[in-house]
């Protein structure tokens, strides 16, 4: 059951918080935070994080590592917005890549395929039982 589960969304703006907190209603608690050191500070009793990669005062990819240095355990997902990659002239692939090299078990580039994330959230939440 996710309804005690804690998921953590770093973010500047709070656009992903939003669209989890209204799909997964009263399933799961999910807190925005909106900067890297509130996310270490609460890392101990999160569920999974989702880390926009293009946050103001450390970027998504640092606090990725970050945290993998205080939890290998920990799901972390990675979110970024097309738009700001052009606008940056980076490229989507190298993003990815990069995020995953980072410790991200998920990067999610916009947009959102919605089922796709909820799928990840699922998994990251409920992992199979491991069979005998």
């Amino acid at each position: 059951m996710l309804a005690d589960k804690k998921l953590i969304v770093v973010e500047s703006a709070p656009y992903m918080q939003v669209m989890l907190d209204a799909a997964l209603g009263d399933k799961a608690q999910v807190l925005q935070l909106g900067g890297a050191m509130e996310c270490i500070a609460e890392l101990d009793s999160a569920s999974c994080i989702f880390v926009d990669l293009m946050l103001e005062e450390i970027d998504g990819l640092s606090l990725i590592e970050k945290i993998r240095l205080r939890n290998h355990n920990i799901p972390v997902a990675a979110f970024v917005a097309s738009t700001e990659l052009n606008s940056l002239d980076i490229d989507a692939t190298a993003t990815r890549s990069m995020a995953h090299q980072s410790g991200a078990d998920a990067v999610f580039i916009t947009p959102f395929n919605l089922g796709e994330i909820m799928q990840t959230v699922t998994q990251f939440l409920e992992p199979v039982a491991a069979t005998a």
